[in-house]
């Protein structure tokens, strides 16, 4: 995991655990399940970028010595 991934599920339990993420007095679907979403966000962001940046930049990198996959 990233370290941008790993920062996102820390700072996620810091405000689950001090209740910012549900308001008093306020019922919101999005909100009772706004960490579950947040947790699903890194994993698949962490997942997805070394992916897509091998992707993209692949026709960059292609240079007689340096093998890519």
């Amino acid at each position: 995991m990233s370290a941008r991934g790993a920062m996102e599920l820390v700072i996620a339990d810091i405000a689950l655990q001090a209740g910012l993420s549900s308001p008093p007095g306020v019922a919101s679907p999005v909100l009772d399940n706004l960490f579950s979403v947040v947790v699903i966000m890194a994993i698949v962001t962490t997942v997805a970028t070394p992916i897509l940046l091998k992707r993209t930049y692949a026709s960059q990198i292609q240079q007689p010595g340096i093998k890519i996959g």
